[in-house]
């Protein structure tokens, strides 16, 4: 009796485990359903996602070039320079003269110019350790995490759109003006790659108003004009980006859709 007791209770956890994650799918649909703006419907997700993408297509040109010719320039030399700058703004004018001062090159000119060349080691060696110390201040430390927010803007600049836009308008041409008209729904099938790639460059993805202040700051640096229309763009588009994402494109909406896919709710990405 006891064996048959177990082979009962072992074919009863599997209807039961069966009938659970078809609950918790039912319910991971009906959130979807009835997400606001739409964006699902029997299998489909509807054209408001194609606007998403093609959203953060237009917002992401701008930021992206600045980013390109500035903190992701291949002239290293620039490269250093941009971070350099990001760096001052954070100090006040006694950091930025030290700052100044401590670079390679104004530290050997010094050397070359003053005879007492131990007296002037020891006074930059207590400059150095000032401005380590400075270091530790909770600015540098969100100067810090400014620019890894802004290598996570810059993936988000540099994902393919056009593919995902193309799962909902097959004739999208980035040289034709497109309307909302022009969006069908598809199966969410068909994207679910372009979603999973999307999920793990966003996932994280964080914008503040210390990262548009970064951006500003490298536009002075970039290929494009320092001008009052290039800087309220930036606001703009950064606007655009995180209102697309926390609306539409959402980890936890992917992460919903990518279970039903599945059909597995455990997922966990």
């Amino acid at each position: 009796m006891a064996f048959f007791d177990s082979v009962i209770d072992f074919f009863s956890s599997l209807f039961s485990s069966s009938s659970g994650q078809k609950a918790d799918l039912k319910k991971i649909e009906h959130y979807l359903k009835n997400h606001e703006p739409s964006i699902y419907k029997n299998e489909m997700l509807l054209p408001s996602f194609g606007e998403a993408f093609f959203t953060l297509y237009k917002h992401t040109k701008l930021i992206g070039r600045i980013l390109d010719t500035t903190l992701f320039s291949e002239n290293k030399n620039k490269v250093e320079k941009c971070i350099n700058l990001l760096f001052c703004s954070g100090l006040d004018e006694e950091g930025r003269t030290l700052f100044h001062d401590l670079e390679f090159e104004n530290r050997k000119e010094v050397c070359i110019e003053e005879n007492n060349s131990s007296a002037i080691y020891e006074m930059q060696k207590k400059q150095i350790e000032k401005m380590l110390h400075s270091f530790q201040k909770s600015i540098f430390l969100q100067i810090e995490k400014t620019l890894r927010h802004l290598t996570l803007l810059k993936d988000l600049c540099d994902f393919n759109y056009v593919t995902c836009i193309r799962y909902f308008n097959n004739s999208f041409s980035p040289e034709r003006p497109v309307s909302s008209n022009d969006f069908l729904p598809v199966q969410f099938q068909i994207a679910e790659q372009s979603l999973l790639d999307f999920y793990y460059i966003s996932a994280d993805f964080e914008i503040t108003s210390l990262e548009a202040k970064a951006l500003s700051f490298l536009l002075k640096m970039s290929d494009l004009p320092y001008d009052e229309e290039h800087q309220r763009a930036i606001t703009i588009d950064l606007q655009k980006i995180l209102g697309v994402i926390k609306k539409i494109l959402s980890s936890n909406n992917i992460l919903a859709i990518v279970k039903l896919i599945k059909k597995d709710t455990s997922i966990s990405l």
